[in-house]
């Protein structure tokens, strides 16, 4: 799953992949999307307190093509 044919475990017609959900996922009442040059684009539970930098975390990052200065 990182990238790498020699390591990477391909699946197979008949193969089950098992998604675990993450902890408290579904106690989180609040979400926010976060969309644009982001890793992973998407809608996020939010805590909270929780701050707009540990949700761009989770987002994967700022992408190659993004501009986090610029005015809104």
């Amino acid at each position: 799953m990182n990238g790498d044919p020699k390591t990477d475990v391909p699946l197979r017609d008949g193969d089950i992949l098992t998604i675990r959900q993450l902890p408290r996922w579904t106690d989180i009442g609040a979400s926010m999307t976060v969309r644009g040059e982001v890793l992973h684009a998407g809608t996020y539970g939010i805590e909270p307190g929780e701050r707009l930098s540990s949700v761009l975390a989770r987002s994967g990052g700022f992408g190659p093509e993004a501009y986090p200065y610029g005015q809104c």
